[in-house]
């Protein structure tokens, strides 16, 4: 380090006095004291010659303490990073990636970039920035981040359904038995008398009269009350999906014959 004063003269006033003071200083505000470096204020401008070449320059103290070539004039900087770019790099592994061949330089004769092609450890290929890979700012050629998101996303679905399984899910029906519940996940009976429905309402729904849309297969009375009615076709009636949810969302739990009748009404059902 070749610094042109190793202490720096301070002009005290009312507001760093009391700071100097702390720091072992004598002084009173309009004192003219005698600073190491270490104790000088981060605004303060360091008269300092190059290291590289010995060319005086000026900086903040708070610049020459957080850069990397301390006491290095731009010019020498720009040349240390110039040969760091056209550094040959084959054959060097970067976290998953592995440099295989130069590829190209861009940018102006100030500031050029080298490109590289690598390979990745998972095998796929890329071109990738030396800048990139030095600073490990590129970590691989995407699949890490893939792996990372994918077990944190899974991490989440776990904790959600721990949360909301059982009777913390907000469409639990505590009227159901467990037994009702898993007949109902594997109810394989349903699916031909479904057809059946469909056929017998020519395929229209019974409500807004559409047809070529997606149709449901609707218990008058409620398939959880009436365990006897589940597979009655006279307990079944065709509606669309649009009809259906609605027809749910209005009444609730309130499914009956009459709230069927009363909802096909202010569809306008004619037939």
């Amino acid at each position: 380090m070749s610094v042109k004063y190793q202490t720096y003269n301070i002009l005290t006033n009312s507001i760093n006095n009391s700071r100097y003071n702390k720091l072992g200083y004598v002084c009173k505000p309009g004192d003219t004291i005698t600073i190491k470096w270490e104790d000088t204020p981060s605004n303060f401008d360091i008269e300092y010659k190059c290291i590289e070449c010995g060319k005086e320059c000026i900086s903040k103290k708070c610049v020459l303490d957080r850069v990397k070539h301390k006491f290095t004039c731009r010019a020498c900087i720009g040349k240390k990073h110039s040969i760091n770019i056209r550094q040959d790099i084959t054959g060097q592994k970067f976290n998953r990636l592995t440099v295989i061949s130069f590829n190209s330089t861009k940018g102006t004769n100030n500031n050029k970039e080298t490109f590289w092609n690598v390979k990745c450890d998972c095998g796929v290929e890329k071109v990738i920035r030396a800048r990139a890979l030095k600073t490990n700012r590129t970590y691989s050629c995407g699949c890490y981040y893939k792996e990372i998101t994918k077990n944190s996303r899974i991490q989440t679905l776990i904790n959600y359904s721990k949360t909301h399984t059982g009777s913390k899910h907000h469409n639990y029906k505590p009227e159901l038995s467990d037994e009702d519940r898993q007949k109902r996940r594997n109810d394989t009976k349903m699916a031909p008398i479904r057809n059946k429905v469909f056929e017998r309402d020519n395929y229209i729904c019974q409500c807004c009269e559409k047809t070529n849309t997606v149709l449901n297969a609707h218990h008058i009375l409620q398939y959880a009350n009436y365990k006897e009615l589940r597979y009655d076709l006279n307990n079944l009636i065709t509606l669309c999906y649009n009809c259906h949810v609605a027809y749910h969302s209005k009444y609730k739990k309130n499914i009956n014959q009459e709230t069927l009748n009363e909802f096909r009404k202010e569809t306008n059902f004619v037939g």
